[in-house]
């Protein structure tokens, strides 16, 4: 009856922890994508820009900016179609920018695999600078740390850990280990966030949160 009793505390425990895991990812976590989403629009306004400027690549952004006028009205397939065509045969940095864009919408579509596999793509660019090539992986870690194998996911961040997405990478490392149950870990992932100094406010600032509610309890 002990034995029982013990492992019937231990599932009432790992519930607990699995039920906090995802209360602070879906006020937390979500919050990181949206930050990056914002990179990512940045980067396609500055791309757009240069290239019209030197008048090479306009034919390219055009199709990107109609793509993104289907995606705006809803028409989730036909956008997913223009940006993966364009990932395929367009110039300079759209071929990635189309294939983040497209990425994202399989993701939100729930195509869990097929989003990663494009971000897997994106990350192997060799084309592209390492700073992009990060941000394609770290969507990828985004896709997979709150339900893929967590020593998986730990051999992707490991990597970003010391790249130009380190404070995000953080963020991931420190959720992921509330995730498996590493409330110390976590704590030591979030106070190296908060104490960044280089890190954007408000990944310190969510850090902060974190940390509050890890330490704090609800």
């Amino acid at each position: 009856m002990a034995n029982a009793g013990d492992q019937l505390i231990r599932e009432v425990e790992e519930d607990l922890q699995r039920e906090r895991w995802l209360r602070l990812w879906r006020a937390y976590g979500r919050q990181a994508l949206g930050t990056v989403a914002v990179v990512v629009l940045a980067v396609a306004g500055y791309t757009g820009w240069i290239e019209y400027r030197e008048s090479r690549l306009g034919d390219d952004g055009y199709r990107y900016w109609l793509a993104e006028r289907q995606a705006d009205a809803g028409d989730i397939d036909e956008a997913m179609a223009a940006f993966g065509a364009l990932h395929v045969d367009g110039h300079g940095g759209y071929p990635w920018l189309a294939g983040m864009r497209e990425a994202q919408l399989l993701a939100e579509a729930g195509e869990r695999d097929l989003a990663l596999q494009r971000y897997d793509d994106l990350a192997a660019m060799d084309d592209i600078r390492p700073v992009w090539r990060e941000l394609a992986a770290l969507y990828a870690v985004m896709l997979m740390v709150d339900h893929a194998d967590p020593d998986d996911v730990d051999a992707r961040l490991a990597p970003l850990l010391d790249g130009a997405w380190r404070p995000l990478a953080l963020e991931l490392k420190g959720l992921l280990h509330l995730r498996t149950g590493d409330t110390e870990s976590a704590v030591a992932s979030f106070e190296a966030l908060a104490g960044d100094a280089d890190a954007p406010p408000s990944a310190v600032l969510r850090a902060r949160e974190l940390l509050s509610l890890t330490t704090g309890g609800y």
